[in-house]
């Protein structure tokens, strides 16, 4: 029980908000476009089966990064007919020239057609071990062209993707980010780079991981075994811990004759306003480190940074206007 207190604990404080020692980066896998050969898909089914020329193709990348097929949505790489045909993701290859789509193929059967082959849709790069620790992007920097997406296009949905580009034919380099699916088996977001990313150039991401129960702190006995953070003070994870010892005593009170003669309730309380007060000194202590929950206002009109706090307390709409940027 005091286990879970202090892991329920731990993630309170992970969700307070964005935390400087919860940002990761990781490369995203964006391969050149293949088109080599021919492909022949036949209304109804969901096999695709390629030439000579397209085996060959596709022989090389069946264990490559990413991987030409994959059962798990957003790890594998999606396949077209042509440049403008629906698109489908690609769950299985036999190792000789057949591929298996996620769906039966449902347009018109076709014969020794051309295609593409690229990966559209990215599951978050968090580490296998921990495949729900996935927060959200702060940016995605195409290395090679020096350029980043960031804020708003990060936050494109597929509804807005449908009305600029329905039939997916933008392609080359990605500047936008949208929501795909969720993945059905882990839970996870699912993500489309658009335009279309079929040249193979790097990509940085840099992402806020969740933290808590999906990356908890590792325990031996009843202690964390590992260092918490350097902002974090051990006392305000165990302060949490004893709010939840302190509402678990006060709902087993009956069952348990020890727990008789103790205020439980008060105890919560005092436990709560700690934990608040303790949380304030290691928010402000993360700031000074790292400016994750710092915003820069449109155009920059103050001169430095303000968190949500002053743009909650602040007319900013009359400040626009007065700094003429209305």
């Amino acid at each position: 029980m005091a286990r879970n207190h202090v892991l329920k604990a731990w993630q309170d404080i992970c969700d307070e908000g964005l935390w400087s020692w919860l940002t990761a980066e990781a490369p995203l896998a964006v391969p050149n476009v293949v088109f080599a050969g021919t492909a022949t898909v036949t209304l109804g089914s969901p096999a695709v089966v390629g030439d000579a020329a397209a085996a060959a193709a596709w022989l090389p990348l069946a264990f490559a990064n990413p991987p030409l097929a994959s059962p798990t949505l957003g790890q594998g790489r999606q396949f077209r007919v042509g440049r403008a045909g629906p698109i489908y993701n690609i769950i299985a290859f036999d190792g000789v020239n057949t591929l298996t789509l996620d769906r039966p193929y449902a347009e018109v059967s076709v014969s020794t057609q051309t295609y593409q082959i690229y990966r559209s849709y990215y599951a978050p790069p968090t580490p296998a071990a921990t495949p729900n620790d996935f927060l959200r992007y702060m940016s995605i920097t195409n290395i090679f062209f020096a350029y980043s997406i960031t804020g708003k296009f990060l936050t494109f949905n597929q509804e807005q993707l449908n009305r600029m580009d329905p039939q997916r034919g933008s392609q080359g380099d990605a500047y936008l980010l949208g929501s795909y699916k969720t993945n059905p088996t882990t839970g996870t977001p699912v993500h489309e780079l658009w335009p279309g990313p079929t040249n193979g150039n790097p990509y940085i991401a840099i992402y806020q991981r969740r933290g808590g129960y999906s990356n908890p702190l590792t325990i031996t006995g009843v202690m964390p075994a590992v260092d918490i953070p350097a902002t974090i003070s051990p006392s305000l994870v165990m302060t949490r811990a004893k709010y939840w010892s302190a509402d678990w005593a006060m709902k087993n009170i009956n069952r348990h004759p020890d727990l008789k003669g103790v205020p439980w309730f008060q105890v919560k309380q005092s436990e709560e306003k700690q934990y608040l007060a303790e949380m304030i000194k290691a928010r402000r202590q993360d700031m000074e480190i790292f400016k994750n929950t710092w915003i820069i206002p449109k155009g920059s009109y103050l001169g430095f940074p303000v968190d949500a706090a002053f743009m909650q307390s602040h007319d900013v709409d009359i400040m626009y206007s007065g700094m003429g940027w209305d």
